[in-house]
């Protein structure tokens, strides 16, 4: 049986999550990352999360789960579900990678939710709307366009503990200011269904606002 793919169990926590007794225990292996809130924007559905323009937000890393966790936003990176080999490959040698907390990056932080019509769908199906075809180009090739300027990483939670969780992924982005307005075009690609036909089965996404500063 194939070795599954290392997990990274990502947490996003109010800074002040951790002044008080109740601070989940971190491990040795954990990085933590600060950003300072900048904006909250739903752009369909309702929100999943509040925070107050310039709220402290962590990021915790770790290799395994959090116990007494009181985490705001949190899930863990799996294996890509539609990537090809020849896409992987592409995406590992053109991929923008994180930027240090010293450059002040933009950081983008989406939640996001699916329909019951897409997990409906069978996997070649859902598979056929992310990667395109012919006439579309579909979230894949759009997503690659921008992988140089914009480093990203997709969080899942569906097959964790959905029940819990109002949304199914969190992708997290960061790009230096230089990129804002490649990353709002990325985004409007993205959400334009004659493009990119999966994104009719969204039924809720929000946009969270961050500056990196450590």
């Amino acid at each position: 049986m194939p070795t599954p793919p290392p997990r990274t169990w990502i947490y996003f926590f109010q800074g002040d999550t951790f002044t008080n007794s109740s601070a989940p225990p971190l491990s040795a292996a954990s990085k933590i990352n600060r950003y300072r809130v900048e904006a909250l924007n739903s752009i369909r559905g309702e929100p999943v999360a509040f925070f107050n323009p310039g709220a402290e937000i962590l990021r915790v890393c770790a290799n395994d789960p959090l116990s007494a966790c009181s985490e705001s936003l949190a899930d863990c990176t799996q294996h890509l579900h539609f990537t090809s080999d020849a896409q992987l490959t592409r995406l590992l040698a053109i991929s923008a990678k994180e930027i240090p907390a010293t450059e002040q990056p933009v950081t983008v932080l989406i939640p996001i939710r699916k329909s019951d019509a897409w997990w409906n769908l069978g996997h070649d199906a859902r598979a056929e709307l992310m990667n395109g075809s012919t006439t579309l180009r579909g979230h894949t090739a759009i997503g690659e366009d921008f992988a140089p300027q914009i480093f990203r990483q997709l969080i899942l939670s569906r097959y964790l503990d959905s029940s819990r969780r109002p949304y199914d992924f969190l992708t997290y982005f960061e790009f230096p200011e230089a990129n804002r307005d490649a990353f709002t075009t990325l985004l409007s690609r993205l959400r334009d269904e004659t493009l990119n036909p999966e994104w009719a089965y969204v039924d809720m996404e929000q946009e969270i606002w961050m500056r990196k500063v450590e």
